[in-house]
């Protein structure tokens, strides 16, 4: 009786800790998710807060798909130190969006019925993928790190994209497998 007592004891610790250890690891996301927002873009910046999403991908992508919402900007130049404070709330988006494509290997496109401006053309050249004629949230031109931003109307269906696909697939998704490596410049940054 004393062994079956001993052992439930040990099993009950094991299971706190596990638990502990998992709410630890989720607070930590929860901060990282903040921190993301307070750096300046530039990729070296990044490496160690991808690291802490790394440890629950699946908690980490929920977290950062409540945080998506539509922008009014129509880009954002992602070479200035100056731009997250003019532009905090679609620095934080396309923060969102960029951890989100890293953690799944996975980038959404919908179309626009919105005419992109004669203010915009050059930026429309960078969102305009020619195979499907449809567009992503943002696309950056790597030479000016210029971000162009789609029409509303497609940003909310690319939101809406990723709420679907993690309803359906986020909680059984291998993300180890499918992740980007935050290395590849070109692939985080797009």
């Amino acid at each position: 009786m004393r062994a079956k007592h001993s052992l439930l004891l040990v099993l009950f610790i094991l299971l706190s800790v596990v638990g502990y250890t998992e709410d630890s690891v989720n607070n930590d996301i929860k901060n990282t998710i903040k921190i993301l927002m307070t750096k300046s873009g530039y990729l070296d910046e990044f490496m160690d807060e991808m690291k802490i999403l790394y440890k629950n991908p699946k908690f980490a992508v929920e977290l950062l798909i409540q945080e998506l919402h539509v922008v009014n900007d129509k880009r954002y130049d992602g070479g200035s130190i100056e731009e997250p404070k003019s532009k905090p709330d679609t620095y934080h988006v396309i923060v969102c969006i960029r951890s989100l494509r890293h953690l799944t290997g996975k980038n959404f496109f919908a179309p626009t019925k919105r005419k992109i401006t004669d203010e915009r053309r050059r930026g429309h050249l960078y969102l305009d993928d020619e195979t499907e004629r449809v567009i992503p949230f943002f696309m950056t031109h790597m030479s000016t790190c210029m971000v162009f931003i789609a029409p509303k109307d497609a940003q909310q269906s690319i939101i809406n994209q990723w709420k679907e696909w993690y309803k359906k697939e986020g909680q059984t998704y291998d993300y180890e497998k499918n992740r980007i490596d935050i290395t590849d410049v070109g692939k985080y940054l797009r």
